[in-house]
């Protein structure tokens, strides 16, 4: 089937137009259309991980920060997701309007499913998200890192629950100027609260340290920024916050670290400059 046929399928009119997108991070095949017909435009997803199971069971109706969800259905290839085209591009550049603007998005969703469990099986369940990353620490290598990151895995346990995107980074957040939505949720489910605004900021650095950017004054503005809208408004200490998001912050860039001693012969630069800020980082805490 083409995609033209997969489309047929969710019966909201005939295609006038489809436009296959490129990945954001190196311009590769993606398998996500923008398709045009009679009745607006819309986005064509192949879904992957338990994107379906999500969408499903979180966004049946429309939720503000998120791709509005019409429907599934099943092609020869797998199963496809029909989403609401939203304007804008993926950040890479992330500025602190942009900043401000996907925190409003995920303080959104975060706020709609505070200590909400009902949904709590579906999508990555916690005690799968708490083996995954026992499984990084692991892979370590450095009594330091190792000792930190028993102190995470403590908070990460720790820590009051909500619906979280469990890889946002910045280009899962489109922005067309004013506002911003969060896409590609394969990874998701009710996780530590912190979960996804670390690794938002974790891999952003001052423009041209790596692929993502953000000064660091911007990365203080989005903290506290996020520390005001949503973890003061739950009564959580700010001294508090700023500790865990140090150890979820640290937690992120051990899954560099954790690549290069697991498969030592695709290690590199990047690697390196990631030890050195968790070991660094790692430091911080230890000295705290």
């Amino acid at each position: 089937m083409d995609v033209y046929e997969i489309f047929a399928l969710f019966n909201v009119g005939n295609a006038v137009r489809a436009e296959r997108y490129t990945n954001a991070e190196d311009g590769g095949a993606y398998d996500v259309w923008r398709v045009v017909c009679e009745s607006g435009e819309y986005v064509l997803k192949k879904a992957k991980g338990k994107e379906s199971e999500i969408y499903r069971a979180f966004f049946p109706r429309p939720v503000e920060g998120v791709p509005r969800f019409y429907g599934a259905a099943n092609a020869e290839d797998g199963e496809y997701l029909l989403l609401s085209r939203e304007p804008g591009e993926p950040l890479v550049e992330v500025n602190r309007a942009s900043a401000a603007a996907a925190v409003d998005a995920l303080v959104s969703v975060q706020n709609q499913f505070w200590l909400d469990t009902s949904h709590a099986g579906r999508g990555t369940t916690y005690d799968e998200s708490l083996r995954s990353r026992a499984e990084r620490g692991k892979y370590l290598a450095d009594p330091l890192l190792e000792r930190c990151y028993a102190e995470f895995l403590k908070i990460y346990e720790s820590l009051p629950r909500t619906l979280c995107h469990d890889d946002l980074l910045p280009f899962n957040v489109l922005y067309d100027g004013v506002r911003a939505v969060m896409v590609d949720w394969e990874h998701a489910g009710v996780l530590p609260y912190l979960t996804p605004f670390a690794r938002f900021v974790a891999h952003c650095f001052e423009p041209g340290e790596e692929f993502f950017a953000m000064t660091e004054s911007d990365k203080v503005f989005a903290k506290e920024y996020y520390y005001k809208a949503f973890a003061k408004e739950k009564g959580i200490d700010r001294a508090a916050f700023l500790r865990d998001l140090d150890y979820f912050v640290f937690y992120e860039y051990c899954e560099w670290v954790m690549l290069a001693n697991k498969y030592p012969s695709s290690a590199n630069e990047r690697n390196a400059r990631y030890l050195d800020r968790a070991r660094r980082l790692a430091h911080k805490l230890s000295d705290e």
